[in-house]
């Protein structure tokens, strides 16, 4: 019965992902704990906030999507690090990929 739970939930979890898309806990002190995609097989984004599909090819197995991204950089006039968020599409990544990240990174998930 857990499986067949844990099946449910991570399909409820990939249906919003292709809808309205799913927003990571964003810890500033600890941007490390937020979850990496590897969208090609040597390229890798790390930091991601937010991911949704924004379209599927025909065949389901893969997906365009957009990703926001958060990372820490130094401003000198203010001399202090600040957050800042940055957007950005992916196409062609691997549905499989995705549902990786989003079944290891559930605790995090913003509700």
């Amino acid at each position: 019965m857990n499986s067949e739970v844990s099946t449910i939930e991570n399909d409820a979890l990939m249906k919003k992902v292709e809808t309205d898309g799913i927003e990571f806990e964003v810890d500033e002190e600890n941007l490390y704990n937020l979850p990496d995609l590897d969208v090609r097989f040597d390229w890798n984004v790390r930091g991601i906030s937010k991911i949704k599909v924004t379209g599927k090819t025909k065949s389901g197995k893969s997906c365009d999507l957009e990703l926001v991204t958060v990372r820490k950089n130094w401003n000198s006039e203010k001399d202090e690090y600040e957050t800042v968020y940055y957007t950005n599409t992916y196409e062609r990544v691997r549905m499989d990929k995705i549902s990786h990240l989003v079944s290891w990174n559930k605790d995090i998930i913003v509700d």
